[in-house]
């Protein structure tokens, strides 16, 4: 196999993806990390495949942000009801 010059490598292209993330999180308003931490959790309550044992909340933000607080409660409801009424097709033959 021929090596490319000036390719990224897997390892730059896992740092270029955890940089972005990291600024997406920074950029975030308290409610709108709430409200992603408790999707996540309200996916991983519905049993959604990939989010098996998740629990996503900063104890710190819940108890003294009133906006992650609202933001948590309203992600983790609403995406608990998606899952329930429309759940995740996996393993599905065509």
């Amino acid at each position: 196999m021929t090596e490319r010059h000036g390719a990224p490598t897997r390892a730059s292209a896992a740092l270029l993806l955890l940089l972005t993330t990291a600024q997406c999180a920074s950029s975030l308003t308290p409610y709108e990390l709430g409200r992603r931490d408790g999707c996540d959790t309200g996916y991983s309550d519905a049993g959604r495949p990939g989010y098996e044992a998740v629990f996503a909340r900063n104890e710190s933000l819940f108890s003294g942000n009133e906006d992650y607080k609202r933001g948590w409660i309203e992600g983790e409801k609403a995406c608990y009801a998606a899952e329930m009424n429309f759940p995740t097709m996996t393993n599905v033959v065509r």
